[in-house]
């Protein structure tokens, strides 16, 4: 059979990864409704790359050609019909419209035609419908930056290159999903740097130690493939931490590409100026604005800082710059829009916004808008719907952060003090200390500029932020804030200040009285978190003092207002602190269950740092209990997630911790704790979790019921499911070999099937997989 005619050019490199949207494309392409495919995207993310692959790909089902149309040379629309006929071979009849005679050629032949590069000649949209209405068996593959509108199309936007889950973090790249650095290898973004600088560095090799850092450069880069290519390129000349650091500044870096590549993708700069000049004068200022956000933005705040005195509704406009490719759109949860700039098409907008004259009067806007959202935030951190304004502040703490920063360099630092005090118990949640400290002294410095009536607030703000650090600071300025308070004469935030101040006593007659004032206070205007609060302070010094009695009352009055008013942050903290009274009162059992509901609202919050430590408070309980292989595997995974999340234990837990560690070490011995720690350190966030959460269950469940609870595990075999309900149980191969009449040897290998089909690396793994399965809550 003959080969199918084509002209599609011969890629020189392979293609790295994409093997999820070839096969999408090219099962779209093979049914029969779909004519007409785009592929849409901004520049540098691949699509003629990803056209071509899934073009050669078809070959065999086009039996009448394939061919690739290049339209990056045009200048005019009406230069694509002879473009295309041009390509076909097609030698047009002198002064006949062109239009017949493409039909006639087309008509009743299998024919795809790869139109590339189609965003500056979209005028031709209409002559593209024509010729696919007249011919029946024709089909179009179309690559653009911008939507066709077209009836027939059919859209296939073509995402990043997968990235690791890292962030920039002070000046380095760190882990945010806890991932181990072998790991980082496997996504399509790193494989693609590791072999462009291969190419041009041959001893170049990804290592455990370098791979952190590719990571982050692949992220600074937003996953564009031509970018990625682009930064390899360096590796001949700079080291790759010199590639992360200079990519602050991403476009300066991104020049000089093959020169086999078209002109516009030898430098990014290039590529996105190619695109800024189709638009029309509206959306080129609405984009150079857009670029005073961080992080992307709401619908509301592009409404709030960019609508003055534009000439085009703020919606159409982004509409139009997401239909054009260089503003991106998705959703957030609760369905709500959010859109945001890839970071080197920001940059280029901050160029034009720079030199538009209006970046002061943005940024401005920018910080007041935000200084409004943290005033809004303050209040509803503490009630029902908390969860979604944590994670609001979360996705917005990138434009925050500049919002701060802007605030503090202009000199209004009333509006930096309102996103200090409206966020800091965000601060707080996210382990952030460290960075809300920074913020607040930075304001310190300038507390006589901040206005009268935001001092209090700030000041007992800046005290918990300090308290972790330097605690005689701290009580000197929530005592600077109680002051503030009294003399502005607002009861509700004298009692805030006053519990602020609480916090830094830990007991005696003047914690007593400062207690007792602010109860009075929280009373008389009915504030509830605030009476949760003080509540919660009275139950941590009873316990510290050692009086559970009166710490167990404490807390169940404070968790009594936190289930009022639907705080879940706050009912899981006090539980927190109910399960170590009753540890203290040697309660194991019932210390697991209250963490056990801790947990739960915990893990929904989603506030991972705090997940940590109660899986700590966990392993206590389990070692306490006798269970010390369980304690060890969980305190080690713990550990990992300490470690590689940047947290430290709370300094008021460490000796019970230091304490609960060595009791399990002992209870094992050295060799057999070693061993366990290093199987709990295999184990991913999750999997610890899970096998936290089932402590109650799978030790007193039979097997029967675990059986059933684990009958789904169909890739396992009935004996090798026998073995793993018995592994969970913490039995050796020897227990287990006796148990079920069989080999030790079998039991071996029974145990390295489990694993091997898992993709597990331990027992510790398949313990807290099947624990998973057995917990009624996973």
């Amino acid at each position: 059979m003959a080969s199918t005619a084509h002209n599609l050019p011969l890629p020189l490199t392979p293609l790295v990864g994409r093997e999820h949207e070839l096969a999408s494309v090219a099962r779209l392409l093979r049914r029969s409704e779909v004519r007409l495919l785009s592929l849409i995207g901004p520049p540098g993310i691949g699509k003629t790359r990803l056209a071509i692959a899934a073009a050669t790909s078809l070959l065999p089902e086009f039996a009448h050609g394939v061919y690739f149309v290049d339209l990056a040379p045009l200048s005019d629309a009406n230069m694509v019909l002879p473009t295309l006929a041009r390509t076909l071979g097609l030698r047009p009849s002198h002064g006949q419209p062109l239009m017949p005679e493409l039909v006639q050629l087309l008509a009743g032949r299998r024919v795809l035609l790869v139109l590339d590069n189609f965003e500056h000649v979209i005028q031709a949209v209409l002559a593209i419908n024509e010729l696919l209405q007249a011919t029946a068996q024709l089909k179009l593959l179309v690559t653009s930056r911008e939507l066709l509108h077209l009836s027939a199309d059919h859209t296939f936007p073509v995402p990043p290159l997968s990235l690791p889950p890292v962030l920039a973090d002070q000046g380095a790249p760190r882990t945010l999903a806890l991932l181990p650095p072998e790991q980082i290898g496997t996504y399509d973004a790193v494989q693609l740097f590791a072999q462009r600088a291969v190419a041009l560095q041959p001893d170049f090799v990804l290592t455990p130690e370098n791979a952190l850092i590719v990571a982050g450069i692949c992220c600074r880069l937003d996953g564009l493939p031509l970018a990625i290519e682009l930064a390899a390129a360096r590796v001949r000349h700079i080291s790759l931490q010199k590639i992360y650091d200079r990519l602050e500044q991403r476009l300066p870096i991104l020049t000089g590409g093959a020169q086999d590549l078209p002109l516009r993708q030898r430098t990014l700069r290039t590529a996105i100026q190619w695109s800024y000049d189709l638009l029309d004068s509206s959306e080129r200022l609405l984009l150079a604005r857009l670029a005073v956000f961080r992080g992307g933005c709401s619908l509301e705040a592009v409404e709030a800082v960019c609508e003055r005195n534009l000439t085009i509704g703020v919606f159409d406009g982004l509409t139009s710059l997401v239909d054009k490719s260089l503003v991106q759109q998705k959703e957030i949860s609760g369905g709500e829009a959010r859109f945001f700039l890839l970071e080197m098409i920001r940059e280029f907008a901050y160029e034009q916004l720079t030199t538009s004259g209006e970046l002061a009067m943005l940024r401005g806007r920018h910080a007041v808008y935000y200084a409004e959202l943290a005033d809004r935030a303050e209040p509803e951190l503490r009630l029902a719907n908390q969860k979604y304004w944590f994670h609001l502040l979360e996705t917005e703490i990138a434009n925050i952060r500049a919002a701060l920063e802007w605030s503090i360099e202009c000199g209004d630092v009333t509006n930096a003090s309102r996103m200090i005090s409206g966020t800091y118990l965000y601060w707080i949640v996210y382990a952030r200390h460290t960075e809300g400290m920074y913020w607040a002294q930075r304001l310190l410095a300038r507390l006589n500029d901040i206005a009268p009536e935001h001092q209090s607030r700030f000041l007992r703000s800046a005290a918990l932020f300090i308290i972790y650090r330097d605690h005689a600071t701290a009580k000197r300025l929530a005592e600077q804030a109680v002051a503030a308070a009294r003399a502005g004469g607002d009861k509700r935030e004298l009692g805030w200040s006053l519990w602020a101040l609480s916090t830094t006593l830990s007991s005696g007659a003047e914690a007593e009285a400062v207690t007792e004032e602010a109860l009075d206070l929280f009373r008389d205007v009915g504030d509830q978190p605030g009476l949760g609060l003080v509540y919660n302070s009275i139950g941590e010094r009873a316990r510290l003092s050692g009086d559970h009695a009166r710490a167990r009352s404490a807390y169940e009055q404070s968790l009594a207002f936190a289930e009022a008013i639907g705080d879940a942050r706050r009912q899981y903290y006090v539980l927190y602190n109910l399960a170590f009274v009753a540890q203290r009162e040697g309660d194991h059992h019932e210390a697991l269950r209250v963490l056990r509901r801790s947990l739960a609202l915990c893990q929904d919050l989603g506030v991972p740092t705090d997940v940590i430590q109660e899986l700590l408070a966990f392993a206590g309980s389990l070692g306490a209990l006798g269970e010390p292989l369980r304690a060890a595997h969980i305190f080690s995974a713990a550990h990992a997630f300490l470690q590689r999340s940047g947290t430290l234990i709370d300094p008021s837990d460490q000796p019970e911790h230091d304490r609960n560690l060595a009791f399990v070490r002992a209870q094992l011995g050295e060799a057999a704790f070693e061993a366990a720690w290093a199987e709990g350190q295999a184990m991913t966030f999750d999997q610890a979790v899970a096998y936290a959460r089932s402590a109650l269950d799978v030790e007193h469940q039979s097997a029967p019921q675990l059986a059933k609870a684990f009958h789904s595990a169909d890739d396992l075999t009935r004996r090798e499911r026998e073995v793993a309900l018995r592994v969970a149980e913490g039995k050796s191969n020897r227990a287990i070999a006796e148990e079920l009449v069989i080999t030790e040897r079998t039991v071996e290998g029974h145990v390295s099937n489990i694993l091997a089909k898992r993709g597990f690396r331990s027992r510790a793994q398949i313990a807290a997989w099947v624990a998973g399965r057995a917990d009624p809550a996973s």
